[in-house]
């Protein structure tokens, strides 16, 4: 469903004008002339979806060990990371998805952002595209998982391990 809003040199109105402090970010009041209305076109319900979305991710966390001599090899796999594997990511609603190194440990931590909302679905889809499924077959010889009896990537146990998040800030005012 599509509605209608117009941004003008006083604020927003139309169908949504509860969200004006997140749509004046998105079209800034500087690109309305005083004389003019612009009509936004695109569908707001979709980008009112998109950011409802976003708010309510939920954050995943994971921990494999990096096997050292692969160390380098591993970070350089990662530079450039297949086109096919970020699309079957991006398609299952993965988003902010990073994976740091702490080779004292050498612990990987793959950190994301999980929007849909079936994430054993989706987790599932991705392990049937054909081309992670490829990228898996280079990266899980690289890797040693921390959970018992798991033989790779896409399998009944999961290769990666799961870590509790014990604490969250997501960022403005204080109060003292």
């Amino acid at each position: 469903m599509e509605s209608d809003i117009w941004l003008t040199e006083t604020g927003i109105a139309g169908d949504h004008a509860e969200f004006t402090p997140y749509i004046t970010d998105y079209v800034t009041l500087s690109q309305v002339s005083t004389r003019t209305e612009l009509h936004i076109a695109e569908s707001i319900d979709a980008w009112v979806n998109r950011q409802s979305a976003m708010e309510q991710a939920k954050r995943i966390c994971q921990i494999i060990k990096l096997k050292p001599e692969f160390a380098e090899e591993y970070k350089r796999l990662h530079a450039n990371v297949w086109p096919g594997v970020l699309a079957a990511l991006g398609k299952h609603h993965i988003t902010d998805y990073s994976i740091s190194h702490y080779p004292p440990l050498q612990l990987l931590i793959a950190t994301f952002k999980y929007t849909g909302d079936d994430y054993e679905k989706d987790m599932e889809a991705i392990g049937e595209d054909e081309e992670t499924r490829k990228w898996w077959e280079i990266t899980d010889r690289m890797q040693e998982s921390f959970n018992d009896g798991a033989t790779g990537s896409g399998k009944e146990i999961s290769w990666w391990t799961d870590v509790d998040e014990v604490f969250r800030f997501e960022g403005g005012s204080a109060t003292l």
